[in-house]
């Protein structure tokens, strides 16, 4: 049987089974499935003919998932399923296969109160399992900055990255529990060594073979995560620095394990020597090299404790309070007012001002361009030198010699965020802004050999590649994972891969 044949038979199979109404095959939605918020598109020239797929089925319950898996298991046909599409991680769509969104199964199943659990479908959005908790007077530990958009499912499969870090963890240490429907049909619930949303060492701890492991391993339908009490008290600090050493070395100091009790939220940027023109209209202070921001939350004696010791590590490394880090501050808690969120946080102005922030320094047409994030993780004792090798890196970007094609299409957004990895690590924050309408052979090529540069970067200072996003320009994917993970390990996990997908349906464009 031809492909075309068989995704046409398994299409047809699927609307007898689930519904024609929860199946899309015109192409303007397919075209909306084909690409992610991620930048891989931006490798290929004609991206329709890898990532453009045949339909898009919509589920509404986890029986319906079975019946997709078992039918797309039979065809082999190819799925991908897809979230709030937010990541840059593997959820384009396939040629020749089948996008399953979830974000139909929205609903909530459980709110365990004594026990801090919270049971829910995979397709809610975070935002609405964050104000669900809130109304009740409890907080998700997992919080996304893309919490809007992102979804419940797909923060197990991509292990998220969360504003609580420092405090909670990541999503994977959060999640306690997983429904997952497997490729060959069958719906297993995993824990931590049991069926139970808890550890045990009686069983393998079977859940964490699934998170992070990004759609290639079965589909996830449910998930069960810990929440805490909102806490009843919070302040919102920050400094400035004449220095990156002296801004790094008081980002270290107060994200320490032994503060993060109370500090949940700590980051060390210099977005607003570049924002500041844009946002409050004036220019920002010579004398301000790196910012420090801060937010603290516990009870009210916790609190005011951790201020005084935070001015006392700030004052030791020469920190101090100019009033432009107020008028910034305002600036966006008033503009926020005109977005959807919660607690003042704004994701969609945050992406939407990142997205158009250079589009007059690129000839894009009055167009926006596209943000490629990196988020390397690298260790406390080379942040700084890391930084500092960071800093020259980004800069050839822009210089027009080194790369004469890409700094045509190519601006630096972000020099480098930091924010608290997992303990003792930083996840830096990384923005390029690339036009693609602007690029060509030539500049992929070059905007590849710089990524690879900064693979190097990484690699030299003692860190990993990416700590929650997971892009790697496919062309060097997997060379990237074995050498991330060892030879030895890499092929470890595909024959877990071949045993648990021996069609090899689940995602298989990605890792493998």
């Amino acid at each position: 049987m031809s492909k075309e044949n068989k995704i046409e038979e398994a299409i047809t199979e699927l609307a007898a089974s689930i519904g024609r109404d929860k199946i899309s095959i015109d192409k303007p939605t397919r075209v909306c499935y084909s690409i992610t918020h991620g930048s891989e598109f931006l490798f290929h020239e004609n991206y329709f003919d890898d990532f453009l797929p045949d339909a898009v089925v919509r589920p509404s319950c986890t029986k319906e998932v079975q019946e997709i898996v078992k039918i797309a298991n039979a065809y082999k046909v190819p799925l991908v399923p897809s979230g709030g599409r937010s990541g840059s991680c593997g959820a384009e769509g396939v040629s020749g296969g089948i996008v399953v969104d979830m974000c139909g199964m929205d609903k909530i199943i459980d709110l365990n109160e004594r026990n801090y659990r919270v049971t829910a479908e995979a397709g809610i959005r975070m935002i609405d399992l964050v104000s669900y908790l809130k109304k009740r007077g409890y907080m998700a530990t997992d919080w996304p900055d893309s919490d809007e958009i992102a979804t419940l499912g797909s923060r197990a499969a991509v292990n998220g990255y969360n504003w609580w870090e420092n405090r909670w963890g990541s999503a994977g240490i959060i999640i306690q529990g997983l429904e997952v429907v497997i490729p060959n049909g069958d719906v297993i619930q995993v824990g931590r060594g049991s069926n139970k949303p808890t550890k045990t060492s009686l069983g393998w701890n079977l859940m964490d073979i699934f998170i992070g492991s990004r759609g290639t391993l079965g589909i996830i339908t449910k998930v069960t995560e810990t929440f805490t009490d909102f806490p009843p008290c919070s302040f919102v600090g920050a400094a400035a620095f004449s220095t990156y050493e002296e801004a790094i070395e008081s980002y270290c100091e107060l994200k320490k394990s032994k503060y993060s009790n109370t500090v949940w939220r700590v980051t060390c940027n210099v977005s607003p020597t570049i924002e500041f023109s844009k946002t409050v209209g004036k220019e920002w202070p010579s004398n301000i090299a790196m910012t420090l921001n801060y937010v603290l939350h516990g009870e009210p004696y916790e609190v005011e404790g951790m201020k005084k010791i935070t001015k006392k590590i700030i004052d030791a490394h020469n920190g101090f309070f100019p009033p432009e880090l107020d008028e910034m501050a305002s600036w966006w808690n008033t503009h926020s007012s005109e977005w959807r969120g919660v607690e003042g946080k704004v994701t969609n102005l945050s992406l939407g001002f990142a997205s158009h922030m250079f589009s007059a320094t690129l000839d894009t047409d009055g167009l926006s361009a596209r943000p490629v994030f990196l988020d390397p993780n690298i260790p406390d004792s080379n942040v700084l030198n890391y930084y500092y090798d960071l800093q020259k890196l980004l800069s050839t970007i822009q210089d027009c010699k080194t790369y004469p094609n890409l700094c045509r299409c190519a601006k630096v957004h972000d020099y480098g965020a930091l924010i608290p990895g997992v303990r003792g690590f930083n996840k830096m924050w990384i923005v390029l802004h690339v036009f693609r309408n602007s690029l060509n052979e030539d500049s992929r090529k070059e905007l590849l050999e710089w990524y690879n540069k900064h693979i190097e970067l990484v690699y030299k200072h003692g860190g990993v590649v990416s700590t929650t996003h997971a892009w790697i320009p496919r062309q060097i994917e997997v060379q990237q994972m074995k050498r991330t993970m060892g030879e030895v390990e890499y092929r470890f996990m595909t024959e877990i891969k071949k045993t648990v997908d021996p069609n090899g349906i689940m995602n298989p464009k990605i890792i493998f």
